[in-house]
């Protein structure tokens, strides 16, 4: 069998993979549920380099000339159409290694959305994992983008030195394109610079105290901020990554996490309480070969949206009286804002996101706006809109989140977005994740959604979609309206400011997704819905969409539902 000695750029995340390799060359660093696969870091850094060259020579002159360039604004941009699994770890450092921008895109992105996204940056090659291979050659198609699929590479003995070519790649070239959703307009990449990325994920794996000893279960997309996030800071840790997305459901988890290998993973609150759904349909013996799978985990984290009190109360008990990790960051930042920590052993206030890494400054606004400055924060943003970048920073520099929050003791509070969590009702401000957290806590709710919609007399009123628990009749009297209404005043003490008009016109839903920011767009005053979602465990359950006071429930879902959610309702 031939032997092969390959040369390793010296660039950050592959210096980390290459000492990876020299300590545990056959120790395994990437698995792929779906595809069957277990690679070792050898087979992972043969593979990485082998596609790095097929893919540079798929490029044209133009492109290659620019890679060699030292201008940190001369970047050359490739497309990445691949699940999140083994293939889209190779390509993905395949193109960071070539001194390239990886470009990740959903993979069932339809063509015409994949020309703005590969237009918007002008992206040279479109990469794809071999079962994307038609779907890559449709979208080029539409964008006459060239395009190239994984190859494998030939089997042989293989070994790694440095390379000792010094030159690096500048810093601050980009180092990954993430595109996120265009709320106040079209969608807009999120660039991070090679420096910022390293600095961020270096950071993030040190808070979470990721070692070469963790498996760090990924079920999670990895083409937006949290997927790719999770993934790379895995890879400069050393730290094991299992991919499951394609095969991820509830029953598959647990009948995983009972294998006692897994020590860490993420799940956003509505993905926990589909787990927690699932473990109460197991028998006795399942449900205590879960919980104790469960207890194995060192770090189970949440975040993306609120964690609320009776979850990390729930998952505390499961876990042997461990906390339940929050984590707050944003798609404009390689980490975390803050997080709390495991080794802790205590419980942190209602909307405590622990504390900001050293290296992250973080103030307030006169307006209560979380405001950022580091190292770890983006490049730039890249859209089709010329005044993206407008008033995104203050005057000394720091990026304005967009989320509500405060400061105590270095300790950060995050209340909602300014957007769509603060509901403006004359003249008040209401915090909608309050209203969830006290509608959470109504024996016969299992999901709330709060947002606000617009109303020419008082600005705003508040509105809410409930998802009522397994068993429960819809027309429950305590889902009534009156009786709603009084529970949530004195058992909660929540307080409804103004009455709305019950005459008032109702438009009637078909099948369709929404997101938080668009629910507010629309309202029903009673109606039937039902809830869908495969990665949650299949149909949720029924609700009720009912008028409470200035207080709607929706039949509509929230952001982190959207694409995987189905919403039927008849309205009355």
């Amino acid at each position: 069998m031939e032997r092969i000695q390959s040369k390793v750029p010296s660039e950050p995340f592959l210096l980390q993979l290459f000492e990876r390799w020299q300590q545990s060359p056959d120790a395994v660093v990437i698995k792929d549920a779906a595809e069957g696969i277990q690679a070792t870091g050898t087979t992972f850094l043969h593979d990485i380099l082998t596609q790095k060259d097929y893919i540079y020579n798929r490029l044209d002159e133009d492109a290659k000339k620019r890679l060699s360039s030292p201008d940190e604004n001369d970047n050359v941009f490739i497309g990445l159409l691949a699940a999140a699994g083994y293939h889209y770890a190779v390509l993905f450092f395949a193109i960071y290694s070539l001194g390239a921008v990886a470009v990740p895109l959903l993979p069932r992105v339809l063509p015409e959305e994949a020309k703005y996204f590969l237009s918007v940056c002008n992206a040279s090659l479109l990469a794809s994992s071999p079962s994307a291979t038609d779907h890559a050659q449709s979208i080029s198609t539409v964008t006459s983008t060239p395009t190239y699929t994984y190859t494998p590479p030939t089997t042989c003995q293989l070994t790694f030195t440095l390379s000792s070519n010094t030159q690096e790649c500048n810093p601050e070239k980009g180092f990954v394109l993430l595109y996120t959703s265009g709320t106040t307009g079209p969608p807009k990449g999120v660039l991070y610079s090679r420096r910022s990325a390293a600095i961020g994920l270096r950071t993030k794996a040190e808070q979470l105290s990721l070692t070469p000893n963790d498996l760090w279960l990924h079920q999670m997309p990895a083409h937006w901020g949290a997927g790719f996030d999770f993934f790379t800071t895995c890879m400069y840790a050393g730290t094991c990554v299992e991919f499951c997305n394609a095969v991820y459901t509830p029953d598959w988890f647990w009948g995983r996490i009972k294998k006692g290998d897994v020590t860490c993973m993420f799940a956003s609150p509505s993905v926990l309480d589909g787990l927690l759904e699932g473990l109460g349909k197991r028998s006795g013996e399942e449900y205590e070969a879960g919980v104790k799978g469960l207890r194995g985990l060192k770090l189970l984290a949440s975040g993306a949206m609120r964690v609320s009190d009776k979850s990390k109360a729930v998952w505390r008990g499961l876990r042997g009286d461990r906390p339940l990790v929050v984590l707050y960051s944003a798609t404009e930042v390689a980490g975390l804002i803050s997080t709390t920590h495991w080794e802790d052993g205590e419980d942190v206030p209602v909307d405590c996101c622990g504390t900001p890494p050293s290296n992250l400054e973080v103030k307030l606004s006169e307006e209560g706006e979380i405001c950022i400055r580091g190292p770890q924060i983006m490049k730039r943003y890249l859209s089709s809109d010329p005044n993206v970048m407008n008033n995104i920073y203050d005057s000394e520099g720091f990026y304005k989140t967009g989320d509500v929050g405060r400061l105590e003791n270095n300790l950060v509070f995050v209340l909602g977005r300014a957007s769509h969590d603060v509901i403006r009702f004359q003249g008040w401000k209401i915090y909608a994740p309050e209203i969830e957290d006290a509608l959470h806590k109504h024996p016969e709710v299992l999901h709330v959604l709060v947002v606000g919609v617009r109303d020419p007399k008082s600005d705003q009123l508040v509105a809410a979609l409930l998802v009522v628990k397994d068993g429960v009749d819809i027309n429950s009297e305590r889902l009534k309206i009156t009786n709603l209404r009084r529970w949530l005043a004195l058992e909660q003490g929540t307080r409804f400011l103004g009455q709305v008009q019950e005459n008032r016109s109702s438009p009637r839903f078909g099948k369709f997704c929404l997101r938080k920011q668009s629910a507010r767009m629309a309202m029903c005053r009673r109606g039937i819905w039902q809830l869908k979602n495969r990665k949650l465990g299949g149909e949720l359950g029924i609700g009720r969409a009912v008028l409470l006071g200035n207080v709607y429930l929706l039949g509509e879902v929230s952001t982190w539902w959207t694409s995987k959610c189905m919403v039927q309702c008849e309205v009355d």
